[in-house]
């Protein structure tokens, strides 16, 4: 199952691609194709230095890929989230050994230098940028594998793993013993590599709780919410769509509110009224109906927003907006 099944060079059981291979006014170009060919959907962006320098290598075993990257600094970006070409998803397990880089995924960003790892997934849109001459490797395996490790909360097993931290310590093994093994040939059952490698990574995520899934939750509430902010407006948005747009679980959903001290409805009745109540408040919206307003942000009958503005702020909605207007 690799990222790309497009080899670089011909390689026994592998692929390679060398920089040096290729005269230098054509590594920008190059560059770019080997990346979308290893790193299935990733994109080359700007230009690499003049001189730009940059090392491949690849094997799959079963259901494993393991990449070796040595390169100068350049950067690139995921925009299309989904499955690989094979029509998998992926999650990606990835080791900085040497140099720097800066890694997106969502809204959170991620400084990564030696020792870090960092766990990505195929699900989301991300983007990078290597600041200093970076080496890294990298596991890849079928998302569906760490779903059936973690069924209920995978998705919080995205983001970084700090150098030093007893769960980095422990996957970062794992990924430099798994990765040399596999690129040297001499681990030859991708099937038992894959679970144990999935297992080493469930036992890293259980050494960095409650702070690594602490942080990761506060984030994801942040993109949920910013999700909700963008379409108060629409009358038919329910906890089901704002999972979907969000693409994580229904249950896992009601669990980042039910940790914010709320639920999602009430959160979304809590937007909407704060943006009707901005509205009556603005001189500028004198000439709108209170009624125009109220289903301009998502509320369908008047008498239920009229009760539900009452009990979040005493008035009536006429009472509010005559008491701001003298």
């Amino acid at each position: 199952m690799p990222l790309s099944t497009t080899p670089l060079s011909t390689a026994p059981g592998g692929a390679s691609w060398r920089a040096a291979d290729h005269p230098p006014d054509l590594r920008p170009e190059v560059w770019r194709t080997t990346l979308e060919a290893v790193y299935d959907g990733w994109a080359a962006t700007g230009r690499p230095m003049p001189g730009f320098d940059a090392r491949l290598r690849q094997r799959t075993v079963g259901p494993v890929t393991v990449v070796d990257c040595i390169c100068d600094p350049c950067a690139g970006s995921r925009r299309r989230p989904g499955p690989a070409r094979d029509g998998r998803e992926l999650v990606v397990i990835q080791l900085v050994l040497g140099g720097r880089e800066q890694f997106s995924i969502g809204e959170a960003r991620i400084a990564l230098g030696p020792g870090d790892v960092l766990v990505w997934t195929t699900t989301r849109p991300m983007s990078f940028e290597v600041t200093e001459r970076l080496h890294k490797r990298s596991v890849v395996l079928p998302l569906s594998r760490l779903r059936h490790w973690l069924p209920g909360s995978w998705q919080a097993a995205t983001g970084r793993m700090a150098a030093g931290t007893a769960g980095a310590a422990m996957v970062s093994g794992a990924v430099g013993a798994m990765a040399g093994g596999l690129l040297e040939q001499n681990l030859p059952d991708g099937e038992a590599l894959g679970e144990a490698m999935l297992g080493v990574l469930v036992a890293g995520l259980g050494a960095e709780t409650p702070r690594r899934t602490d942080g990761l939750r506060a984030a994801q509430l942040r993109r949920v919410k910013a999700l909700i902010a963008a379409r108060l407006d629409d009358p038919d948005l329910d906890p089901a769509g704002i999972a979907a747009a969000a693409g994580i679980s229904l249950r896992h959903l009601h669990a980042l509110f039910a940790g914010d001290g709320t639920t999602v409805r009430g959160h979304l009745i809590a937007a909407r009224l704060d943006r009707c109540r901005r509205d009556l408040a603005n001189p500028v919206m004198a000439g709108r109906t209170i009624t125009d307003i109220a289903f301009s942000w998502g509320f369908q009958n008047a008498g239920h927003f009229g009760r539900r503005f009452r009990d979040a702020y005493g008035l009536s909605p006429q009472a509010f907006r005559q008491g701001r207007a003298k």
